[in-house]
């Protein structure tokens, strides 16, 4: 008997393909809706209280739409139903509009009003704080809504309202910087930003450095060197008012800013490449945003239980010489977000390459070790000054009701926000190397980050390094833990100084960990 008349093998029946459903967004959908009634209920709050105190206060309608927008822009970006991404589209633009007008009538009203002989002429805006909010969500609803649109008819509305916006943006922000350099350390820096982010969402969705979009990162690399070289020449002609503090370093550091993300959008090099890969990870998952979440509460803590009882006593501004980083950016809320935020950003860098199993063919890829290492670590420490940069949203609601603040402090303290941030990235980074649990790689990035807290808790305790009676310190060690700690640093900043130890210091932990980390990949790569 043949082998073919024994088998226990039969032929199975043909059958119709099984029904295909349609993937659920209950969850998003959920968030959305939930995003945006706090939207909705956190504007209603913030508009009431300008005609008088209510029941509930203004910063609880502030916190509302934070956290509104974030859940709302997070369902604008995974949903794509036609309906969802044509009600915030439109709704975007609704609130581009009412941005634009908020900045522009009063503007408008004040400098068309009759005023007595002899009385100087005050121009009044609401681009603080209402027009340059509304302005900023419109832009992030529009982005989410030009990701999902398919009719040619409705992105063109879309790509010329992000066009308008950032010519404008960057021709008032520079051109009117560049004549009143008091217009710069408020509306020229917010303005260019504000360009910057239209220009980049219009590169995005023009097809990217593959289509039109090109054109447009070369052009962004052209108005940055336009900006730095004319900032150069103004900050070398005779004049009688200083212009490089800080007018001239703003405008130069946004230049290079322009040319430095113009560059990573045109270069096809390794290391850019992957840069733009990891960061655009952070901004299409659910991590990036719940790292905003956590910055914006803890920033929001640090403003109403520190800021506010110092500047607001009784109802009235007290008046200090520099208020804004003694007692909202270096007090312990933000010790403690950045305590929180770095394992978070840093625990998936390598990690999740090795869980998911992506990270064997990262290495047999004609890629090197250092463009790997390199691209991980830029990312990462971008993703870090932007959570820092979302502290501006309390500053821009101080700037409503205030003067405009001194900047220096500001500036001060921003660089050495972004020392100590290469010396933490480059931890986690090298932790995330070592294993492939991501919860372990966050736990040891965490263990570092209370590391450099115990210095300074060790540094600045009396019963251990007592002071004596002429004021001098008593033991080198003191100078010691402070100085091998971020902390004093951030405090020192506060007061304009940084000191070049400490520049060494944390640049060369940087470079130490960023080392051991490519060590680690080429003994795992030959192993």
């Amino acid at each position: 008997m043949s082998s073919e008349s024994t088998s226990t093998y039969r032929i199975p029946s043909e059958q119709a393909p099984s029904e295909v459903l349609q993937e659920e967004h209950w969850f998003i959908r959920s968030l959305g809706t939930a995003g945006a009634t706090l939207l909705t209920a956190g504007i209603i709050v913030v508009l009431a209280n300008e005609s008088k105190p209510r029941f509930i206060p203004t910063q609880v309608g502030a916190g509302a739409i934070l956290l509104g927008f974030l859940m709302t822009i997070f369902h604008a970006l995974r949903d794509g139903e036609q309906t969802i991404r044509r009600s915030y589209g439109y709704g975007g633009i609704a609130l581009w509009l009412k941005g634009l007008l908020w900045a522009l009538i009063p503007l408008y009203q004040s400098a068309t009003k009759t005023i007595p002989e002899g009385q100087i002429r005050v121009y009044e805006s609401y681009f603080f704080p209402y027009g340059i909010s509304f302005l900023t969500i419109g832009l992030f609803y529009i982005a989410a809504w030009l990701k999902h649109e398919t009719l040619s008819r409705q992105r063109k509305i879309g790509l010329y309202l992000l066009g308008i916006s950032a010519i404008a943006a960057i021709s008032i922000g520079f051109f009117v910087g560049s004549v009143e350099t008091r217009f710069v350390s408020n509306y020229s820096t917010t303005l260019l930003l504000y360009g910057l982010a239209c220009t980049c969402v219009l590169i995005v969705n023009t097809g990217g450095v593959e289509g039109d979009g090109f054109y447009l990162a070369w052009t962004l690399i052209g108005v940055g060197c336009v900006m730095f070289l004319t900032v150069l020449i103004r900050v070398f002609l005779p004049k009688d008012i200083p212009f490089f503090v800080p007018t001239g370093i703003l405008l130069l550091i946004l230049s290079a800013l322009y040319m430095i993300v113009g560059y990573f959008w045109v270069s096809d090099s390794q290391y850019a490449t992957l840069t733009r890969r990891e960061l655009a990870s952070y901004f299409t998952s659910p991590i990036g945003y719940g790292l905003m979440v956590i910055s914006l509460f803890f920033g929001g803590l640090s403003y109403l239980l520190n800021f506010e009882p110092q500047i607001f006593t009784g109802g009235q501004r007290r008046v200090i010489f520099e208020p804004i980083v003694a007692y909202f950016c270096s007090s312990e809320m933000g010790i403690l977000a950045v305590t929180m935020i770095v394992p978070i950003i840093t625990m998936r860098l390598i990690s999740e390459e090795k869980r998911t199993g992506t990270y064997e063919v990262l290495m047999v890829a004609p890629v090197s070790d250092w463009a790997v290492i390199l691209s991980k670590f830029t990312a990462a420490w971008f993703m870090y000054l932007f959570t820092w940069l979302l502290w501006g949203a309390y500053l821009l609601y101080f700037r409503a009701d205030n003067p405009a603040f001194e900047i220096r402090p500001l500036l001060s303290f921003g660089l050495t926000v972004a020392l100590a941030g290469l010396n933490f990235i480059g931890m986690g980074l090298f932790f995330s190397s070592l294993t492939k649990n991501q919860i372990i790689a966050a736990a040891l990035t965490l263990l570092g980050m209370m590391f450099y807290l115990g210095l300074y808790i060790v540094g600045a305790t009396p019963l251990i390094f007592p002071v004596s009676e002429t004021g001098l310190e008593t033991s080198p060690w003191k100078t010691f833990f402070l100085h091998a700690s971020y902390i004093n640093m951030w405090f020192q900043s506060g007061q304009g100084r940084l000191q070049v130890r400490d520049v060494v210091l944390h640049a060369s932990l940087s470079i130490g960990f960023l080392f051991a980390t490519q060590k680690v990949l080429e003994a795992r790569r030959w192993s």
